[in-house]
């Protein structure tokens, strides 16, 4: 018997080891390992399931240590909860389930702290230009980390291995596949384009119109 997504039962909010599973299962740019089996998908709906609680954990203590800030506080102690609350911004977008309130409150503490940077820099049009230019850059960020991929990739322990990077990105819609792109040198980018077009080679009539529309895209980024 077959296993489908209704046998599976993916999470419809998955975390990113499960999100790897389900942009493989019976994915043909996956080859022969595509299938995924009923015991891989319980492994990764626990690991996700524990990296969000370990998460909610960590960010009780961020929002604990930035409310005790009062009155002049180290610039060394703003600056790493600024690194923090940057990290776990880019977690939280990436976890099983619905985390909306958290990742505003994160968005809210991420202001406070910029607001206290700010007011430290004063009027040095040197440190207000750089801040500026930060702010642009963070903005850009957390618009790319709306696309799951992004976030996936970028993490440390990600889970979407070398072998694994070209049929992934082939397995993401137009969009998400527009935002990956910027993650990317461009040799890297010449060297996704020449993986992608040999395995669109060798699936020949398999190959999806996702891989091909994603494939199109790297190679318009790279041509620019």
């Amino acid at each position: 018997m077959s296993m489908d997504k209704e046998t599976l039962h993916f999470d419809p909010q998955p975390g990113m080891r499960e999100r790897q599973l389900q942009r493989r299962h019976l994915n043909p740019s996956f080859g022969v390992a595509a299938a995924v089996t009923p015991a891989e998908l319980t492994e990764a709906q626990r690991g996700d399931a524990a990296e969000r609680g370990e998460f909610y954990r960590n960010f009780q203590e961020t929002l604990g240590e930035i409310a005790a800030f009062s009155g002049q506080v180290d610039s060394e102690k703003v600056l790493a909860a600024k690194q923090r609350v940057d990290q776990q911004y880019e977690q939280c977008r990436g976890l099983c389930g619905d985390n909306e309130k958290a990742l505003a409150g994160l968005l809210r503490l991420q202001e406070m702290i910029m607001q206290a940077i700010r007011q430290g820099a004063g009027d040095d049009p040197t440190a207000l230009k750089e801040l500026g230019e930060e702010a642009a850059a963070r903005q850009l960020h957390q618009q790319l980390l709306q696309h799951a991929i992004v976030g996936d990739l970028l993490r440390p322990d990600s889970v979407i291995s070398e072998n694994d990077l070209v049929p992934s990105l082939l397995s993401e819609p137009g969009a998400a596949v527009e935002a990956a792109t910027n993650l990317f040198t461009p040799p890297q980018l010449d060297e996704l384009v020449q993986k992608g077009e040999r395995l669109l080679k060798e699936l020949d009539d398999q190959a999806t119109d996702v891989a091909r529309e994603a494939l199109d895209i790297l190679r318009r980024h790279l041509a620019h």
